[in-house]
Formats: C-alpha cells, structure tokens, sequence
C-alpha cells in the first residue's frame, strides 16, 4: 500500500499526465508509478477505480438476435414460400389427383376437380393425361347428375332438361319393371336425340354407359312380355288386399310405358281397362258362370 497520502497524489498526477498525452490510462496505471505503488494487481485495480475508468466487457445479445441467424432464416422462408407457390407440373397434378379419384369420397373429388385436374386442362390443354383429367371430370358430373335425378324423384320436381327426362324415363324400366329390353332400347335413342354438351352432358354419357351394361343382359321380348304380364297380376293382388292405390301406380306405369309399343297392346288395355274401373276378365268369367 502507498506509504502516505503524498505518494497516492503523487501517483495520480504521473497518470493524468500520461492520459492528457495521449497514453492509455491502463499503461498508466501500469506504469512506474504503480510499480512503486506496488505492483499487485489489487493495487492496480484500486488505482483504476479511483481514476474511474474501469474498462466494461462488452456483452453480445442471443444468438436468435444476431444477423447470421435471422439471415439463414430469411432465406428459409424464402425458399419454402417458392417450394410452397411453384405451380406444379402435368406429371405432379397427376400424382396428386389419381389417389383422390380412386375412391367414392366426394369430398375427395371437389378437391382433385378444384386444386388439380382444371388446372391441368387449364395448363396443359393437350398434355398427356388431358383425356384421362377430361374423364374423371365428367365421372364427377355424372355422379352429381344422378344425385340430382333422385332429389328431382323424391321432391317430385320436373326435369330440368330434356336429357334429364329421357334419362329418368328410362331409369323407369328398369326400377319398376325390372325390364331391361326396354330400358336398353330407351338408353341407347337418348344420344340421338339430345347433345351430349352442356347440362345434358351427364345424363347422355350416363345413357351410354347403362345401355352398354344392359346389352349383355337384357332379355328376349317373350321375357319381357311374361314380365309385364306378372306385375299386372300382383296389381290385381293388390287390388283384392285393399291396397288401389298401389295397384293403379302399377297399372297408370304401364300405360305410360307401353303404350307407344304395339307388341304389348292387349297388356296396355289391360291395364286401361283396371284403371277405369272395369273387372278383370277371369273375375267376370267367374260372375258370368255363377249365373
């Protein structure tokens, strides 16, 4: 320690001095001066203090606030906003829309329709799988056309358009009659009478898909005939159960069906005849015997 107060002043004058000149003040302190003072590093320290020039240690923030670390992260982002917004190519909708069309989701489809094949139509109108994009589309449609029939049916709303209506007449054949010939037949006329653009679309290629199906499967006219023939008995059973309205639905279907085919004339009159009331005719032959 300094011998008395004169050696202390006499220390800090020599630093003044040497700072005023330029120096540093920690050559200063470590000067002769502080040697004589001492020379330990407690008493270095003490003069430091005194002088009031204690040198701070500069502190660095965290590293996510450093510029290396927001930089890489500005060009992460960057690059995954180009990965994220790049359009796709034909082959990558493909990909995407295959797996979505697969199934019966219609959920699935709306997002493979909206996000991936009217862009490919759009983007790549004579691209590879434009004819396979072009298919699922009218699947979707067709799905949506026979969803809409039904709704039709079950409201008991008209048609919307004459395609709609040569379709559900068909439908008609086959659902109440289970008569495929005639169904058949019907189907296969709706492309020649109807365009198969716009909203007859779907109900035109919905014809020619059924009427292909049925070709393998329909019957022979005497099948048909024994068929008609059968459901006119179960109106008859009907009618003798109580249940006339179920029987006139029979009967007023195959007047509306089978009128226009001359082969089935004697089973149409039949049917005319129950609606208006008159008695079939093994009944009357049983009244005409009892009298």
């Amino acid at each position: 320690r300094p011998h008395d107060a004169t050696a202390v002043a006499q220390a800090l004058r020599e630093a003044k001095e040497k700072a005023a000149s330029g120096a540093a003040v920690a050559q200063a302190a470590t000067g002769p001066s502080a040697i004589r003072i001492g020379q330990e590093k407690t008493e270095v320290k003490e003069v430091r203090e005194l002088l009031g020039k204690k040198k701070r240690k500069k502190k660095r923030g965290p590293f996510y606030e450093q510029a290396w670390f927001l930089a890489a992260c500005l060009a992460a982002v960057i690059g995954l906003a180009a990965w994220i917004f790049w359009p796709l190519n034909e082959q990558q909708l493909y990909e995407r829309a295959e797996p979505l069309m697969a199934g019966n989701d219609e959920l699935a489809w709306k997002r493979a329709r909206e996000s991936y094949l009217e862009p490919m139509l759009k983007r790549f109108p004579q691209g590879q799988h434009t004819a396979w994009a072009k298919d699922q589309i009218d699947r979707i449609e067709m799905a949506k056309a026979e969803q809409r029939l039904k709704m039709h049916e079950r409201r008991g709303f008209k048609p919307e358009t004459e395609g709609e209506s040569l379709y559900a007449s068909a439908k008609r054949y086959e659902d109440e009659f289970n008569d495929r010939l005639t169904a058949y037949d019907k189907y296969k006329s709706i492309p020649d009478i109807v365009s198969a653009e716009g909203k007859d679309r779907p109900y035109v290629l919905l014809a020619t898909k059924r009427a292909k199906e049925l070709m393998d499967q329909a019957g022979s006219k005497d099948a048909r005939r024994a068929l008609i023939q059968s459901r006119l008995d179960d109106a008859d059973q009907l009618e003798k159960d109580g249940k006339r309205m179920e029987a006139r639905k029979i009967w007023n279907s195959v007047v509306t069906l089978y009128a226009d085919n001359r082969e089935l004339e004697p089973l149409v009159a039949r049917a005319q005849k129950r609606l208006a009331g008159e008695e079939p005719e093994e009944e009357k032959s049983k009244q005409g015997d009892a009298k």
